[in-house]
C-alpha cells in the first residue's frame, strides 16, 4: 500500500470541494504527526483555516480486491491551534491511531456583505480587489480580515472584521466626500459643494455681470449701472447655453450646465423640505431676498442678504434663475415680484428665446 499516492489523490478531490462557491464548509486534509495518549498532533494549523472546535476523522487507505477503500479509525475534535500544527482530542475510535494516518477535517466558512453609501465603491479584502459595492464575499475561513473601501472623490474607509461563525457579517460604510467645499474656477466664480446622492458644485452667487463679460465679451444687462457685481440679466435660456459652451471650452471640460429644477430646489432648501417656504411675513423674506417690497425697483449686488444653510446667496429673490426644466424654466422669484414668489417652491415659465431684467442664472458643475 502506497499511502503517499492516495494522500495525493484525496488532496486533489478535497481541493475541488474547497473551491465550490455554494459550500459553507471546507474539507482540509493532512496527517497525524504524533500520538500522545488521547491527544494527537496534526500537521495542519491556522494557516489552513482551522478553528478550535472543528471536527475531523482519522483513516487510512487500503486496496481490497482491486478496490480502493478508506478505513475509519477515529473521530476527533480540534482543541488547540498554532500556525502550522494543531492538537486534537480523540472522542471515538474503532482502531489504533498511528503516526502517518490520514486525517480530514471539515472547517466551517463564513461570508461577508459589504455595502457603501454611495454604492459602486471598490472593495479590497486583505489588499486584494474583490469587486464593487454592494458585494457578498462567500466561503471565508474564520479569522480576522482587513476590509478597505475606495471611491473616487471620497475618503477611503477601512475596518477590521472578525469572521467567527457561518452567519453573514455586514460592513456598511457611509463614505465622506473628499473634495473642497468651495471651488473657484478660471474666471473667479465660486461654487459650493452640494451634498446628496449625487453631489455637485453650484454657484455660491448668481452669475454676475463681471463673469458674463469675462466669458462673452459683452454685457446685455438692463441694469448695468447696478455694477459688475450685480447679477447679469436680460439673458435668454439660449444665451445662457452659449455662455456655458464657451466656459466649458475655456476650461477644457463638459461639466458646466444649468441645474435641473430638482437640483435647484434641493440646493435652495439645503436638503430640508421644511425650508420650502419662509412663511407669509415679508420681514422674514427681507433677511434673505430682494423682492418688490425692498428692492427699490432694481436688482442688487450679489451676496448682500443672508445665505441659506449651505452657504448659497440670493437663491430667493434678486433675479429668478433659469433651470434646465421643461415645465417651469426659472425659479426663485426676483426683485420685481412679490415676496411670496421668493419661496424655493416658486417657479415660472417663459420662452427660452427671451430674456428679461428679472431673470438671470446660476451655474452647476458636475463632479
Amino acid at each position: 500500500m502506497k499511502v503517499s499516492h492516495w494522500a495525493f489523490f484525496l488532496t486533489f478531490i478535497f481541493s475541488i470541494n474547497l473551491s465550490s462557491p455554494l459550500s459553507q464548509a471546507a474539507v482540509v486534509n493532512g496527517k497525524v504527526n504524533s500520538v500522545q495518549g488521547e491527544f494527537i498532533e496534526l500537521d495542519l494549523g491556522s494557516d489552513k483555516g482551522l478553528n478550535v472546535g472543528d471536527m475531523g476523522r482519522v483513516y487510512y487507505m487500503v486496496t481490497v480486491g482491486g478496490e480502493i477503500k478508506s478505513i475509519y479509525v477515529a473521530k476527533f475534535k480540534i482543541t488547540f491551534i498554532s500556525d502550522k500544527a494543531s492538537m486534537a482530542r480523540i472522542e471515538d475510535k474503532t482502531g489504533e491511531v498511528r503516526v502517518g494516518n490520514l486525517v480530514e477535517i471539515e472547517t466551517k466558512l463564513g461570508e461577508l456583505e459589504v455595502n457603501s453609501d454611495p454604492a459602486r465603491a471598490k472593495v479590497y479584502l486583505d489588499g486584494k480587489e474583490i469587486g464593487e459595492t454592494p458585494v457578498v464575499i462567500p466561503n471565508l475561513r474564520f479569522g480576522r480580515y482587513s476590509v478597505k473601501i475606495i471611491k473616487d472623490r471620497y475618503k477611503s474607509y477601512e475596518e477590521q472584521i472578525e469572521v467567527t461563525s457561518s452567519e453573514r457579517k455586514n460592513v456598511i460604510a457611509s463614505l465622506i466626500i473628499d473634495l473642497p467645499k468651495i471651488f473657484t474656477n478660471s474666471i473667479g466664480m465660486q461654487l459650493v459643494l452640494i451634498p446628496g446622492d449625487k453631489p455637485f458644485y453650484l454657484g455660491k452667487y448668481e452669475v454676475t455681470q463681471r463673469e458674463w463679460i469675462a466669458v462673452m465679451g459683452n454685457n446685455p444687462s438692463k441694469f448695468q449701472n447696478c455694477g459688475e457685481d450685480c447679477p447679469v440679466e436680460q439673458v435668454s435660456w439660449n444665451d445662457v447655453q452659449e455662455f456655458i459652451n464657451r466656459l466649458n471650452r475655456r476650461e477644457n471640460t463638459d461639466r458646466y450646465r444649468l441645474p435641473t429644477a430638482r437640483e435647484w430646489i434641493h440646493a435652495c432648501t439645503a436638503g430640508n423640505t421644511r425650508n420650502y417656504n419662509l412663511g407669509k411675513n415679508s420681514s422674514m423674506f427681507d433677511e434673505y431676498a430682494w423682492h418688490d417690497g425692498n428692492s427699490v425697483e432694481s436688482p442688487h449686488a450679489v451676496g448682500l442678504k443672508k445665505p441659506n444653510d449651505w452657504g448659497l446667496y440670493d437663491m430667493r429673490g434678486n433675479v429668478a434663475e433659469w433651470t434646465d426644466d421643461n415645465e417651469k424654466t426659472f425659479r426663485g422669484g426676483s426683485w420685481n415680484l412679490n415676496f411670496v414668489f421668493s419661496n424655493c417652491s416658486s417657479g415660472g415659465g417663459s420662452s427660452r428665446n427671451a430674456g428679461t431684467s428679472g431673470v438671470g442664472f446660476r451655474l452647476l458643475k458636475d463632479l
